[in-house]
């Protein structure tokens, strides 16, 4: 069984991580 604590920082990297691709798209377009 995985820590709770290793799961939160998953997650967290995780919402960067989709954050980050979804504001790529954004950044292309505003070129």
């Amino acid at each position: 069984m995985v820590r709770k604590g290793f799961g939160l920082k998953t997650a967290a990297i995780g919402g960067l991580a989709a954050m980050l691709i979804a504001a790529m798209p954004i950044a292309h377009a505003d070129d």
